[in-house]
C-alpha cells in the first residue's frame, strides 16, 4: 500500500478502493498510473490518501472457487481504515471507490465509521448484469448463454453452489456477491456522497 500525505495529521484521508479485476495499488491502465495520479493531487489540495494493491494482481493462485469478496476487498479495505484510523489525528475518513469498488465502498460505509463516499465511474447495477450487456455487445451472436450466464450468476446462493464460472467468477463469489445491495444501502444512508462519471 502506498500512503500519499501533506504532513497535516489532521487532514481527512480517502482511501482508494479500484474496480474489478487485477490492479497494482496505482490502478494503473495502460501507462496511466491513475490512482497515483490522484492522490498526487489530493495531497497538492490538502487530503492525504491511501491506496493498496489488490490481492489478485500478485496472489491470484492463492483464491479458489470458494473465495469472495471478504478475500478480494473487505479484508484488506477493513484492515486500510484500521491503519488510517492509528496513524492519523483526524478521524475523517472518505473512501473512494472506483467501478466495482464503489459498490464495495457503499457496503464498507454501512460497517465503517467513515465521513462520505465518493463514487467514481460506479453504478448500483448487478455486476453480472453489467457483464451480460458487454459480452452481448462483443459477441451478439451467442446472446442467449449470456442471458443464462446472468440468470445463474444472479440467483447463485452458499447453498447451491458448486463451483462453476461464470464471466470468470465462480458461482461462490457471486453469492457472496449477491449478499450485497448497493441500491438499498444507499437509499437508506445518510452519509454525505459525491457521484460522478467520466464518458
Amino acid at each position: 500500500a502506498v500512503y500519499t500525505y501533506t504532513e497535516d495529521n489532521n487532514a481527512p484521508t480517502i482511501l482508494l478502493i479500484p474496480g474489478s479485476g487485477v490492479a497494482d495499488y496505482n490502478e494503473t491502465v495502460g501507462l496511466l498510473p491513475t490512482f497515483a495520479d490522484i492522490a498526487m493531487e489530493l495531497a497538492e489540495r490538502g487530503v492525504n490518501s491511501l491506496r493498496f494493491e489488490k490481492r489478485t494482481n500478485r496472489h491470484a493462485s492463492e483464491f479458489t472457487s470458494e473465495s469472495g469478496l471478504d478475500e478480494e476487498y473487505f479484508t484488506d479495505c477493513k484492515a486500510a481504515i484500521e491503519w488510517i484510523e492509528n496513524n492519523n489525528e483526524s478521524t475523517e475518513i472518505i473512501l473512494f471507490g472506483h467501478s466495482l469498488g464503489g459498490q464495495v465502498a457503499v457496503s464498507l460505509a454501512e460497517q465503517e465509521a467513515v465521513k462520505g463516499l465518493i463514487l467514481f465511474n460506479s453504478t448500483a447495477r448487478h455486476l453480472a448484469e453489467i457483464a451480460k450487456d458487454q459480452y452481448c455487445a462483443a459477441d451478439p451472436v451467442n446472446e442467449i448463454y449470456y442471458q443464462q450466464y446472468m440468470e445463474a450468476a444472479m440467483n447463485a446462493t452458499k447453498d447451491t453452489a458448486k463451483g462453476y464460472y461464470y464471466y470468470g467468477c465462480s458461482d461462490f463469489y457471486w453469492a457472496d456477491y449477491n449478499g450485497i445491495s448497493t441500491l438499498d444501502t444507499l437509499k437508506k444512508t445518510d452519509i454525505h456522497m459525491f457521484v460522478f462519471s467520466l464518458l
